[in-house]
């Protein structure tokens, strides 16, 4: 494969700017999206599944931490956070909401002034218990790569990174 040794984020955004990354709970979603942002530097990450990766973060971070409890804080901290003009924006579950009260409207007018924003986006979107995607033909139209993730690969359209997750980050692409 000709990833061999790239870093974690110039694999995911080598097709565009707008990523998505799926998967089971515990595959590493959270933890591949806060090494995107330590790596990229100056970015937002939003989290609507509560404040469990606060743990993960230690020494010194060159972005901004938001936590949204609901479809409207998430619709003004994505524009917040699109205002500042982060080098990225990680948005850490995108679904969370759609999944709980699929209400599509708010979440459609988060996804557009994502999509407008013209600068590297990625979410990260909660499977069901079923193994599906809520919101998959929507995550299929705002994204310009999808990726899934097992907990030790990043796998989409052909590629395959193979990744660690350590205390002090993630390792990968080997």
């Amino acid at each position: 494969m000709g990833y061999k040794h790239l870093s974690v984020t110039d694999f995911l955004f080598n097709r565009g700017n707008i990523i998505s990354i799926f998967g089971s709970s515990g595959t590493g979603k959270t933890a591949l999206g806060l090494h995107v942002i330590r790596e990229m530097r100056n970015g937002v990450f939003i989290s609507t599944t509560g404040q469990g990766y606060k743990g993960r973060i230690k020494g010194r971070w060159d972005s901004m931490f938001v936590d949204a409890s609901g479809e409207y804080e998430l619709f003004v901290a994505v524009m917040e956070a699109v205002e500042m003009d982060p080098r990225v924006i990680v948005v850490d579950a995108i679904n969370r909401f759609y999944r709980i009260n699929r209400k599509i409207s708010q979440f459609l007018m988060t996804l557009n002034i994502l999509k407008l924003a013209r600068r590297r986006v990625l979410m990260t979107w909660e499977m069901s218990t079923n193994n599906r995607v809520s919101g998959h033909k929507i995550m299929t139209f705002y994204s310009d790569d999808i990726f899934r993730t097992t907990g030790r690969y990043i796998i989409g359209n052909g590629r395959r990174c193979k990744f660690a997750i350590r205390e002090d980050g993630v390792l990968g692409c080997t």
